[in-house]
């Protein structure tokens, strides 16, 4: 059952975690509101925190195994939050197991560090910034991680010995995406699409998500009603106060009826799903597509916001001493796409947009030391 300061905590940590705030964080603010555990401890673990976010209660049910029989049931509850942060939360957990950057990499920004991926091995770059040289790299990691998991199945060997040396890497891949989207004829469609043609359309299926979100109150207040009869059905075999049979069969149908309801709740959840995803698209389309012709203006954080939306990796691969090879992957066939008409001479029958490719293929060679 909810208890409602503990449900205002729980909300504020996967909100925090999605918006890409550290557990180490997330902790200090809930000790300076002297919020407590449940054991009563006034400090939190890190494990602790960690335990929370994976804990599938607030998210609606839980599951249990009866010790007996082996037999395994999922339980619905009522939830605290909503899919979608569950659904984010998840994600950026993901990513940050991936990653597994120290805590003194997470206090500096670095543009790339969750975009590079060691092609030899599969891990993501990590960073470091050497205090005494002031020398910021990029480096694959996995020599570190054997020097730990030595004789263990976790122990993986990897040809990447090389460093990318961070202000050279970071200028070049900033500058190749820049000209790729410049270039980009379904990109430059998008902008203007969704700032001039589809706004007005935004504006209806936000209309149209909050009659789902209606109908998906609806529908679980309906199957919240249905489980309260399953148990008054079970209830009066139990007590001798209907006939087994017939009640068996009445249970049968309600029971088959809830599970084509859950069915559709668990649909439209995921609608709605995917239609706060596409916000955060028109949001950001809207915020950065109108200056698409001033990317050199992009702050730092700006410029991680558009790789985001834009780039899902890329990948890195050691040629030789000084010679790198990186594969630069979009989410959206951008690189060498065309914009034709149907028709030159009927320019009123529109046009259309031919795909380009996902990938962008470069060399990059380091600078000797001088």
């Amino acid at each position: 059952v909810p208890e409602p300061t503990e449900s205002r905590w729980v909300k504020y940590i996967f909100e925090s975690y999605r918006d890409r705030k550290s557990v180490r964080e997330i902790r200090q603010e809930l000790m300076i509101n002297g919020v407590i555990t449940r054991r009563g401890n006034v400090v939190w673990s890190f494990g602790s925190i960690e335990k929370l976010l994976t804990n599938t209660h607030y998210s609606g049910y839980y599951v249990v195994t009866d010790k007996k029989s082996g037999e395994v049931m999922r339980v619905d509850c009522e939830p605290l939050i909503s899919n979608s942060l569950v659904f984010d939360a998840i994600k950026e957990r993901e990513k940050r197991s991936k990653i597994r950057a120290n805590e003194s990499n997470v206090k500096r920004f670095y543009l790339l560090r969750e975009f590079l991926v060691c092609k030899h091995c599969g891990s993501y770059l990590s960073a470091k910034t050497q205090s005494d040289t002031s020398r910021s790299v990029y480096y694959c990691p996995r020599k570190e991680r054997n020097f730990v998991n030595e004789k263990t199945e976790r122990h993986q060997e990897c040809e990447n010995s090389r460093y990318l040396k961070i202000g050279e890497t970071d200028k070049l891949i900033w500058n190749v995406i820049v000209e790729v989207l410049s270039n980009s004829a379904q990109f430059k469609d998008e902008v203007k699409k969704q700032i001039y043609e589809k706004i007005p359309k935004y504006n209806q299926q936000q209309l149209d998500v909050n009659k789902l979100k209606k109908l998906l109150k609806k529908h679980e207040e309906e199957s919240k009603g249905l489980k309260q009869t399953l148990i008054n059905l079970h209830t009066d075999i139990y007590i001798n106060k209907s006939d087994p049979v017939d009640a068996r069969k009445v249970i049968s149908n309600v029971e088959q009826y809830r599970i084509e309801l859950e069915g559709k709740i668990e649909e439209l959840k995921e609608k709605i799903i995917q239609f706060e995803t596409q916000k955060k698209w028109v949001n950001w389309i809207s915020e950065f597509g109108k200056r698409i012709d001033k990317f050199g203006e992009f702050t730092s954080e700006e410029r991680k916001q558009l790789l985001k939306n834009v780039v899902s990796k890329i990948e890195v691969e050691t040629l030789d001493k000084q010679t790198h090879k990186l594969n630069i992957h979009f989410n959206l066939p951008y690189v060498d796409d065309k914009f034709e008409w149907v028709n030159k001479d009927k320019k009123s029958l529109g046009y259309r947009i031919c795909d380009g490719k996902t990938m962008k293929e470069i060399e990059f060679v380091t600078q000797k030391k001088t």
